[in-house]
């Protein structure tokens, strides 16, 4: 069974790896099927493309587990393109240690999906000890997918391309030794997810 979950997480996640991709690699196909006829427009859209295409796959590199630290700068680079609803908003001298990484991505992107008409997403919080990610937004929160696999119990909801996030969260802060929870929210902020640091002993 095992196995079985890990296979449909792995193709939950290829499958939304292959819709955040397709996006710029077809406005490249269509650019480059436009030929010189494009003009200098059509080059502009070409490099905006494969930068987009060139952080897209950073980020997902570093949510498969690529070893990397990142700091404040690297991580709103990370995701910036990422963010149709929001933006990141991180408290000053916050930086992720390598093994949390994909944790801290994935919620990151999770809190984004939880805006539905615009906001932030508010990072803060010591890694080593507890980071707060927090959507603030109207209308905001947290995907049902999310508290499903927070909450404890055995119905487990399948790992979907629009809920893989939330999985692949979990996933990574299990392997990264951090306790997830969600706390209350309040106005137009959505709940608090709270990433403990779980210490040996």
């Amino acid at each position: 069974m095992r196995n079985r979950d890990g296979l449909e997480l792995a193709q939950a996640l290829c499958a939304r790896l292959c819709h955040d991709l397709g996006g710029p690699i077809g406005s490249l196909v269509t650019v480059m099927d436009l030929g010189p006829a494009g003009g200098a427009e059509a080059v502009d859209i070409a490099r905006e493309s494969a930068d987009i295409l060139r952080r897209r796959i950073r980020l997902f590199r570093l949510l498969a587990g690529a070893a990397e630290d990142l700091s404040r700068e690297g991580l709103e680079t990370c995701v910036e393109d990422m963010l149709s609803h929001g933006k990141v908003r991180l408290a000053e001298g916050v930086a992720v240690p390598a093994s949390a990484v994909p944790a801290v991505l994935a919620a990151i992107l999770l809190a984004a999906e939880a805006l539905p008409r615009g906001g932030a997403v508010l990072l803060a919080g010591d890694p080593a000890e507890e980071l707060m990610v927090i959507p603030s937004g109207p209308g905001a929160a947290w995907p049902p997918a999310l508290a499903a696999l927070l909450a404890p119990g055995d119905a487990v909801p399948e790992p979907l391309p629009r809920t893989v996030f939330a999985h692949l969260l979990c996933a990574a802060a299990e392997q990264a030794g951090l306790t997830l929870r969600l706390a209350l929210g309040a106005g137009q902020g959505g709940a608090a997810l709270l990433m403990t640091r779980r210490h040996a002993g």
